[in-house]
């Protein structure tokens, strides 16, 4: 069905890319083993030098994916906190700041002395 289609998508193509590559891979893997078996080295330690080959690239592909995705979240990160602190001038043009007095009024004061508001009854 994904070879049907007339245009080929990118996630295609590095599915290809990435597929072939890892039959090079194990080509080339075969035959090096087959020539350290070859030259005297041990079945085990060539199938476990071929064990550790594989972790390192699953590793290194990891560590290359991770750092993909931390830059792709910093800079959508980035992007809203410059589109949020844009639209906050924009729609005021002077930044607000909250009145100690309106938040929080002297119950003590001439205005409010009588106000029962702020006092309790028992």
């Amino acid at each position: 069905m994904a070879t049907e289609a007339k245009k080929k998508r990118l996630t295609y193509r590095i599915g290809f890319v990435f597929g072939w590559l890892s039959a090079r891979y194990r080509r080339f893997e075969a035959s090096m083993l087959r020539w350290t078996m070859e030259k005297g080295m041990p079945a085990t330690l060539a199938s476990l030098l071929s064990g550790l080959v594989r972790l390192s690239l699953v590793g290194a592909f990891l560590c290359v994916a991770f750092g993909v995705v931390v830059t792709v979240i910093g800079f959508i990160l980035c992007k809203e906190i410059l589109l949020s602190s844009s639209e906050t001038e924009k729609e005021s043009g002077e930044v607000i700041w909250m009145d100690g007095e309106q938040l929080f009024p002297d119950p003590y004061s001439p205005e409010n002395i009588n106000d029962p508001a702020f006092h309790k009854f028992d």
